[in-house]
């Protein structure tokens, strides 16, 4: 199982700028070669630049990719991997969070205009319908909303009772 990033990783340069699924094989190196990557053996960043090529390991594939099958890949020694772990992990958080920050909707527009009120109908209606044909057209309209559904049926259940409660008593 591997262990969760630490939190607050920081990333130097300009290595959080481009999202990491965006990233070429070589870009993936130059971060490795820049000094990104903060703490690797600096003799060994070109057999780790070497292998990234090798297995044509871009961004996108760093982005998706089981770390634990990676690191056999990769061959790092333990102190480098771990580093790299953490920095493709942090990578990873950040563009997911830039990604669900775009997905999420703006508070302004959650309270920018109220719906419109819809008038009374047989299914949005308190009372309980008089006639099979007025029950009947009330269903074919849909409800506004998943609890307006719910209510529908339980409305419909209160109608059952007031229908056939007093068969049942005689």
């Amino acid at each position: 199982m591997t262990p969760p990033p630490l939190s607050g990783l920081e990333l130097p340069g300009d290595a959080g700028t481009v999202p990491l699924s965006q990233r070429s094989v070589e870009d993936v190196c130059e971060m490795l070669r820049s000094g990104s990557v903060n703490g690797l053996t600096p003799a060994m960043v070109e057999t780790y630049c070497s292998a990234i090529a090798a297995q044509n390991l871009n961004g996108r594939v760093l982005y998706t990719c089981n770390l634990e099958e990676l690191k056999s890949v990769l061959n790092m020694n333990f102190g480098d991997w771990e580093i790299f772990r953490m920095f493709i992990a942090t990578l990873r958080d950040k563009e997911r969070a830039a990604a669900k920050k775009q997905k999420s909707p703006s508070p302004l527009a959650a309270t920018a205009a109220p719906p419109s009120p819809r008038p009374a109908t047989a299914a949005t209606s308190p009372r309980p319908p008089s006639s099979t044909s007025e029950s009947l057209a009330g269903a074919s309209q849909p409800p506004l909303s998943r609890s307006l559904k719910h209510q529908t049926s339980v409305e419909k259940q209160v109608c059952y009772l007031h229908v056939f409660e007093p068969l049942l008593q005689m």
